[in-house]
């Protein structure tokens, strides 16, 4: 009876999450991805201003490549990382594909560097021609390596879902960490790596790390990536929750039309910013990485907040509106603010006690 008593007193330990260590591991797996991403961002701009000139634009145009790659190859794997079978031995084949890929970028260049000089010497093209000439030879150069990376998120964002169906909590952390490494990569690149190993050594150095995240993926794959079986074909009227009001389509437009002038605007808004400071503090990598770094940060940390207060929103359509409002107001007040900034800061020895 004693025995009985022990036995039911003993404190019952808590369920072991299934498959919770290779969800720790992916998280510090995205982390160091992140970092090699913004890594090789920040030295394609340094390299690509060798060719395009040293301005505005040059930047404005590789950001906006970068982006638009990082876009289209999540867009793809998305519509077929429900189909793969083994998500983690694809994810790792995919890093390596961004590793070679951002290797032979200097290779590359060199030969588009050619082409362009002949095609600016020979035909003496206008400001508009030259221009659509550089994103046609930015678009050539990184289409492939940001693709790549984009369509790691959707990959590993779907094998977490499937191990948890907290969709939200999860991708959700996975995108953060995702741009936590970014902002640690892009103020590494800009402001230590350079200045102690060179452009070609930081870029060695970045696939170096690149390539131990895809052998960590492939090494995670042997244990945790258990091949997954075609989904169910599900019907309409199953894929209804009850007592919750589906989206028509006309909310689902949009909703979609919301995002992506949110994503428009926060690009956008980080072009201006980088061109406006250029203006003052010249377009010196630091500048360029010291602004992307904050950016980076900026976004973290409003996603975090974000988060926690949609948890306690009745309305998140409402909250995210009032959000972008506010975005827009803010805007209106920076030129008025960089002016008056921009005004002490060159009146001379009065702007220092």
């Amino acid at each position: 009876m004693k025995a009985i008593r022990r036995d039911f007193l003993k404190p019952v330990a808590a369920p072991v999450e299934p498959h919770a260590a290779a969800i720790r591991w992916i998280m510090i797996i995205y982390i160091c991805s992140g970092v090699c991403s913004l890594i090789d961002e920040v030295i394609w701009v340094r390299l690509l201003k060798l060719t395009l000139g040293n301005t505005v634009y040059a930047s404005s145009i590789v950001v906006s490549i970068f982006m638009a790659g990082l876009a289209l190859g999540a867009l793809i794997m998305s519509r077929y990382a429900d189909t793969v079978i083994r998500r983690l031995r694809l994810y790792a084949l995919l890093e390596v594909g961004a590793t070679l890929s951002a290797l032979s970028l200097p290779w590359a260049l060199r030969l588009l560097d050619t082409a362009y000089g002949w095609f600016f010497i020979k035909y003496h093209p206008s400001p508009a021609e030259l221009m659509l000439v550089q994103v046609i030879l930015s678009a050539l150069l990184l289409l492939v390596p940001t693709m790549f990376m984009g369509s790691t998120l959707p990959l590993l964002g779907r094998y977490v879902t499937a191990l948890q169906q907290r969709i939200g909590r999860r991708v959700g952390r996975l995108y953060t960490l995702n741009m936590l490494g970014a902002a640690l990569g892009c103020y590494l690149a800009g402001f230590v790596l350079i200045r102690i190993v060179g452009v070609m050594g930081t870029l060695y150095i970045a696939a170096a790390i690149n390539l131990l995240v895809a052998s960590a993926g492939w090494m995670l794959s042997r244990f945790h990536d258990i091949p997954t079986e075609p989904p169910p074909q599900t019907t309409k009227a199953q894929l209804e929750i009850p007592g919750i009001e589906q989206p028509t389509l006309t909310k689902r437009c949009v909703l979609m039309a919301a995002l992506f002038s949110s994503g428009l605007i926060s690009i956008g808004y980080e072009l201006v910013w980088m061109r406006s400071i250029v203006l003052l503090l010249g377009g010196f990598t630091y500048v360029f990485s010291a602004v992307l770094t904050i950016y980076l940060l900026g976004n973290v940390i409003g996603a975090w907040i974000g988060s926690s207060l949609s948890k306690r929103l009745k309305n998140p359509a409402l909250a995210f509106g009032t959000s972008l409002t506010c975005l827009g107001i803010s805007g209106m007040f920076y030129v008025p603010w960089l002016c008056m900034w921009a005004l002490k800061a060159t009146s001379g020895p009065t702007w220092f006690p």
